[in-house]
């Protein structure tokens, strides 16, 4: 077993009594070194300590330590220092991770949409960003596996760089069938009174102002109008005659109709703030949660929260740390009470929005018209009749004149 050793220095006029007592009390001096007169330093069992105290009181000598040596005083320090060994041993773990993890994915293709399936596939199969390199599977079962996933894929390579994981894509050339036998033609998908068409390729076989039906024929590609009018005498004729189609596209603006009902409460209970605020900071690393700031879980009776969150980076590396904080603000409820035109103007307002999620973005709402006003059980019952201008074509691949 090592042996535990205190450095110590004594000076002094009697450090020959002091050499003597040692020996009646069995004290073992090791590297007994004289560096003045009457100044010695010596090493000493850290057994024999207490013992060296009491000798040194006997002989009133100065008596200091100068080194210390042995695991005791090696732990000793280490708890000392706990907190910085923790610190630089996490420092490291933290280096060794960021060194090791996966934080670019660069799949180098020239189809957006290939490369989002593929980046998917590679994250459900553990590859991702944070994820340490020694944890994925090796670059051909990675390949193997992507090529049995993705038909459409002739080759892929697989390069690990550092924290970059590189794919190079090399998709198969698939030709496009053209179905030249396949003409479109343009149906209306809705009932309207025609507008205004705009046919770039195509015949138009409806007029301006004209009332069309849900499924009636507006433009067609067939570019014989005489072929349909053919009757079964000339039919021989017809089948030798040889039909011209054309691929259509146009636009066909029509007016239209909407109904929609609403029903807008005369009293409402709002949420008012209060002006208190509290606040919340925490550090995100995947799923943990670190609270920074704030420990209180319902700092108000009622309260609505604005959240913001900040990834930190480094430099082009998005790391797996997010830092955000939350603003608890207090409410409180108000009832309000409204005039039956406020709510009229509400419920409006309500089914006009609705209905812009229902229509292309392209259309445009005309005119509104309240068909019908009620007021029952505190609340107001409104039908509402809109006019709107869009295009009603439906394109289907059909094949008319076979």
């Amino acid at each position: 077993m090592t042996r535990t050793l205190v450095g110590i220095r004594i000076k002094g006029d009697q450090s020959e009594k002091f050499f003597e007592l040692c020996r009646r009390h069995q004290v073992k001096l090791f590297k007994l070194k004289e560096i003045a007169n009457n100044d010695y330093i010596m090493y000493i069992a850290l057994e024999d300590l207490k013992s060296v105290r009491k000798i040194r009181y006997k002989t009133k000598l100065k008596l200091t330590f100068i080194d210390k040596k042995g695991f005791h005083f090696f732990k000793n320090s280490l708890i000392k220092k706990s907190s910085l060994v923790v610190v630089c041993v996490l420092a490291f773990l933290f280096f060794l991770y960021l060194t090791q993890a996966i934080w670019l994915i660069e799949i180098e293709s020239d189809q957006d949409q290939l490369n989002y399936h593929i980046k998917q596939h590679l994250k459900d199969h553990g590859i991702k960003e944070g994820v340490l390199s020694w944890w994925i599977d090796s670059p051909s079962t990675v390949q193997s596996r992507l090529l049995d996933a993705f038909p459409e894929i002739l080759w892929v390579g697989i390069k690990q760089s550092g924290i970059t994981y590189q794919l190079e894509v090399i998709p198969k050339q698939i030709e496009k069938e053209i179905e030249d036998d396949k003409p479109f033609n343009l149906y209306a998908q809705k009932d309207g009174v025609i507008k205004r068409a705009h046919v770039r390729k195509g015949r138009l076989v409806v007029g301006q102002h004209e009332y069309v039906k849900k499924g009636q024929l507006l433009v067609t590609g067939q570019l014989n109008p005489n072929a349909e009018e053919n009757d079964e005498e000339n039919e021989d004729e017809v089948e030798n005659e040889k039909l011209t189609w054309v691929e259509v596209d146009a636009e066909i603006i029509a007016e239209t109709w909407y109904r929609s009902t609403v029903e807008v409460p005369l009293s409402v209970k709002q949420d008012l703030e209060t002006g208190r605020v509290y606040q919340k900071h925490n550090v995100k690393m995947y799923n943990i949660n670190i609270p920074l700031w704030g420990l209180n879980n319902d700092p108000f009776d009622d309260y609505h929260i604005e959240k913001k969150e900040t990834r930190w980076r480094l430099g082009p590396i998005k790391l797996p740390v997010v830092f955000s904080s939350s603003r608890y603000k207090e409410t409180i409820q108000h009832d309000e009470e409204r005039s039956v035109e406020e709510a009229v103007e509400i419920g409006v307002r309500q089914a006009r929005e609705s209905l812009k999620h229902q229509i292309d973005p392209s259309s445009s709402i005309l005119n509104e018209k309240i068909l019908h006003q009620q007021v029952d059980d505190g609340k107001v019952k409104l039908h509402i009749y809109f006019t709107v201008e869009e295009d009603i074509v439906n394109k289907v691949n059909d094949r008319q004149g076979d």
